[in-house]
């Protein structure tokens, strides 16, 4: 049975990262965002007040775009507090998210007097599966804290 993935992320896939995913994980669909929701995904902005309401219309698309047979992948990278919420999201809806485990280099060039010149290099090694975790975050009255299947931890903030 053939699989799809719906990419969040910053960037097209290499050749490396499209054979990986046709050959280890029998991907078929590979679905981009729209260039719309592309610029949403790329643009977080730093000071969101709600990132359910910045990641409305991208859970729109995957809902739409999910494959009834076969398994629905998601490769999630990207903002974190974004990331952590679609990650939730993909497993709320049956959907495996993966990220793109990669080595990274660092160069750094002294352009001026005041100018720096930064260049980062990354290369794919493999996708990776997040992990669910079995704990979720609650809220009584004013207090934080996780809450799994045998107990419950409470701390004030």
């Amino acid at each position: 049975m053939a699989n799809k993935i719906i990419l969040l992320f910053s960037h097209i896939l290499t050749e490396s990262q499209i054979s990986e995913l046709k050959n280890h994980f029998n991907i078929e669909t590979i679905t981009y965002l729209p260039d719309y929701l592309q610029n949403i995904w790329s643009n977080i902005p730093p000071d969101y007040i709600d990132i359910e309401k910045e990641l409305t219309s991208i859970k729109e698309f995957v809902t739409q775009n999910l494959y009834n047979n076969g398994k629905n992948y998601i490769l999630v990278q990207g903002e974190y507090g974004a990331v952590y919420d679609m990650v939730n999201f993909a497993f709320e809806n049956n959907c495996i998210p993966i990220y793109s485990a990669s080595k990274r280099a660092y160069e750094s060039k002294k352009i001026d007097e005041d100018k720096i010149e930064n260049i980062h290099y990354f290369k794919h090694i493999k996708f990776q599966l997040y992990k669910e975790s079995n704990r979720k975050w609650i809220r009584r009255d004013n207090r934080y804290g996780f809450e799994n299947t045998f107990s419950a931890w409470n701390f004030r903030l």
